[in-house]
């Protein structure tokens, strides 16, 4: 049964307000937000064929790579959607007159996929009793009716978040009790490129954060490309935003990591011929690996999440690194805020985000003079793992796990090669 715009006055359940507010939202900020809408909705969770239709344009403009304001979006709902156009300027006002930005805006999202669940079951279940009055009326209708009212239950069930023990262990989709004792390949995490350390945090996991502190020019840069190029050796896509350097110069740093020669060599073309042709080789090689580098320093975890999402359309992501956190933007108004809270805004969007699109993230961060995690004890808090690496001289490392949800807290010793840009275990040397 389609839904009509005289039914919002029905008592079917509605939020009209929020459908403006994520098409307001889509409007203002294309390249942010529209993306996380296209995402998670759809046009059926739209009420009114207003909405519909400004959401199947933009939809449309985005995945086309069109330019969106107001002008090129109006002419295309005009002329192709065959929007009014006495109408037009009323309807986008309406839709972003006095409309903040936005920062949770997949939480909107849930709102309006919620009531369109609901407003399904509902119809669904209307159309079953109107076909049980009728004349004629059998038992697979009223199964059917039974079916719809069943679905109504279990969508309250999953509403309310909490499941028995019992339905975990033995859930049929994960494959019932052998499937519970089993560890799924994709929940085992990335490893990393240092084995002692993947055995005691079980390597970075989907949905998890996993920290790495150092000091200014401490190692934890290198520590984390050495991670990107492992997982990108292994098959897994990585994401990179590196707020402090340039993509070419974060791609020199793993190439040379990856053709083991010498980053300042290359850099200063001092490089002998045998070099010169190891670098050559390294760079070829490393063309099909899924690693993409963003350098903007002002992008904020909205901008982040939205950029994540369209790389997924093309290419498979399962890591994401943040080097380093406190160069990235909250999105928040300053409003008198603490620097602290706007990196905790970020550290927990961050997790959430990991979470929502199932992939593993490094965060990287600067520690302060005392060896404390910078800005905010929040990034500590949301981590599943916390590495802090510390310059003991002489190439000697030592990388703290002070923070281990899998596993007891642990102090591995390592060995930096300066000249390749490489940490190695003591022990494994």
């Amino acid at each position: 049964m389609k839904l009509s715009d005289h039914d919002f006055h029905s008592g079917l359940p509605v939020a009209v307000d929020t459908e403006r507010m994520v098409l307001g939202s889509m409007l203002l900020y294309p390249a942010e937000q529209a993306p996380i809408a296209i995402d998670l909705l759809t046009v059926e969770d739209f009420t009114t064929s207003d909405h519909q239709k400004a959401f199947r344009r933009l939809s449309a403009m985005v995945a086309e790579g069109q330019k969106i304001d107001f002008v090129t979006f109006g002419e295309a709902l005009m002329h192709l959607d065959g929007f009014p156009k006495d109408m037009l300027v009323e309807f986008l006002r309406g839709t972003t007159r006095g409309l903040p930005k936005i920062l949770n805006l997949d939480a909107y999202c849930e709102i309006l996929r919620s009531r369109s669940s609901l407003r399904s079951a509902i119809l669904a279940l209307n159309t079953g009793l109107v076909a049980l009055t009728a004349q004629g009326a059998d038992r697979q209708t009223i199964l059917e009716i039974q079916s719809v009212v069943a679905a109504l239950g279990d969508n309250d069930e999953k509403a309310s978040g909490f499941e028995l023990i019992g339905d975990i262990i033995q859930n049929e989709e994960n494959g019932g009790l052998l499937g519970f004792l089993q560890t799924a390949q994709e929940a085992m995490g990335i490893p990393w490129p240092l084995p002692t350390l993947t055995n005691a945090t079980g390597g970075f996991k989907p949905g998890n954060t996993t920290v790495i502190g150092a000091e200014t020019g401490g190692g934890k840069t290198t520590m984390a490309t050495m991670c990107a190029l492992y997982a990108a050796s292994l098959g897994y896509g990585v994401a990179i935003l590196s707020a402090e350097m340039t993509k070419a110069e974060v791609a020199k740093k793993i190439v040379a990591q990856y053709g083991q020669v010498c980053l300042s060599d290359w850099m200063q073309q001092k490089q002998e011929r045998a070099e010169r042709d190891k670098t050559k080789a390294a760079a070829k090689a490393l063309i099909p690996f899924t690693i993409a580098i963003d350098e903007r320093p002002d992008v904020t975890p909205a901008m982040l999440e939205a950029g994540i999402v369209r790389l997924k359309r093309k290419h498979r992501v399962d890591l994401v690194i943040v080097d380093y956190i406190q160069l990235m933007e909250s999105g928040q108004r300053e409003d008198g805020n603490s620097r602290e809270r706007h990196i905790a805004h970020i550290s927990r969007s961050m997790k959430k985000m990991c979470k929502r699109l199932n992939i593993a993230g490094i965060i990287l961060t600067q520690l302060n003079d005392d060896g404390k995690v910078r800005e905010s004890r929040q990034i500590k808090m949301d981590a599943s793992n916390v590495v802090i690496l510390s310059d003991k001289g002489g190439g000697n490392f030592e990388a703290n796990l002070e923070k281990a949800r899998f596993s007891a807290k642990r102090r591995v010793p390592l060995f930096f090669d300066g000249a390749t840009g490489l940490f190695f275990e003591t022990e494994n040397i």
